[in-house]
């Protein structure tokens, strides 16, 4: 074989090793934006609002495809677009359901005047007394689990307020549209990798 020939065959080869490489690469670049873009979301925390539940900068995946064939449920820990700023991220857990009344008295839940268990998430007794709320069709009632410390439907309309955004009947941002919620928190995977309960 010539020389002309075994160098052109190593060209030949080299060319398709490339090729191949890029052809792996633009696979798993699809894969991974199909991934986040329909089946998952990858979110981080931003605060401590969540806590004890998520610590502020935890890294989690949320499922994108949890409320195509169900209804979110109370308790669901949802990332959803904020409703006094629809380009930001919050994460807080459901409360209020479509249609309920929903009312915080001596730092307890109530829930069309029943009381709220929600030992298992909360480590601290709530301060202050809100609503009573009435949460409208297709929309949620949401808290952070550090009560004390968290920017939720209690009070995101005096946030709006500051934003200068009219609050009316028309304009109320204390509840989140369903079609608003990205996904359901699944798991964590750093600091500390657990399933989101």
């Amino acid at each position: 074989m010539s020389e002309d020939n075994k160098k052109h065959l190593i060209e030949n080869k080299v060319l398709r090793e490339i090729f191949t490489y890029m052809c792996v690469i633009v696979a798993a670049l699809i894969c991974a934006y199909i991934i986040n873009h329909l089946i998952l979301s990858s979110n981080v925390v931003p605060s401590g609002s969540m806590e004890p539940t998520i610590a502020e900068k935890t890294r989690l995946f949320g499922n994108r495809l949890a409320y195509k064939f169900d209804d979110p449920k109370r308790g669901d820990i949802i990332i959803f677009k904020y409703p006094v700023d629809e380009k930001q991220l919050y994460i807080k857990r459901i409360i209020g359901l479509p249609n309920e009344t929903v009312e915080i008295r001596d730092g307890c839940v109530y829930i069309d005047g029943a009381i709220l268990d929600e030992s298992e998430y909360i480590a601290e007794e709530m301060l202050g007394d809100f609503g009573p709320y009435e949460v409208p069709q297709d929309c949620y009632f949401c808290l952070g689990d550090n009560r004390n410390g968290s920017i939720d439907s209690r009070k995101w309309n005096e946030e709006a307020t500051k934003k200068g955004l009219t609050v009316d009947s028309e304009h109320d941002y204390t509840y989140v549209p369903k079609e608003n919620i990205i996904s359901k928190a699944l798991f964590s995977y750093y600091p500390k990798i657990g399933l989101i309960e």
